[in-house]
């Protein structure tokens, strides 16, 4: 996915805008790559998740799209529990290192 989303980049960013014949392919690329962001256990994974979803959710909001209502729910919902999941994860991480191996 990350190949794909590449070729949208302007000067190393994603883009403001996408091609309407674009669209769907390069919001279900993002999608799909927060979700496998968010499936690895650990904060780091999941704030690449989160901005994954982030940048979907602005996106559309941008530009409205049709068919897109379910996705940009989605992304609505794991905007708002993905920052609690990391700052949870986060704690954890720093009692194990604590803790030593």
């Amino acid at each position: 996915h990350r190949a794909f989303l590449k070729r949208f980049e302007v000067e190393g960013r994603p883009p403001d805008k996408v091609d309407d014949e674009c669209r769907q392919a390069y919001l279900s690329s993002r999608m799909a790559l927060a979700r496998a962001h968010a499936k690895l256990p650990s904060s780091a994974s999941l704030c690449q998740a989160l901005e994954q979803y982030q940048l979907v959710a602005a996106h559309i909001k941008a530009h409205p799209a049709d068919g897109m209502h379910a996705e940009a729910q989605l992304c609505a919902e794991m905007t708002q529990l993905l920052p609690v999941r990391i700052a949870h994860l986060k704690r954890e991480e720093a009692a194990a290192g604590q803790r030593g191996p």
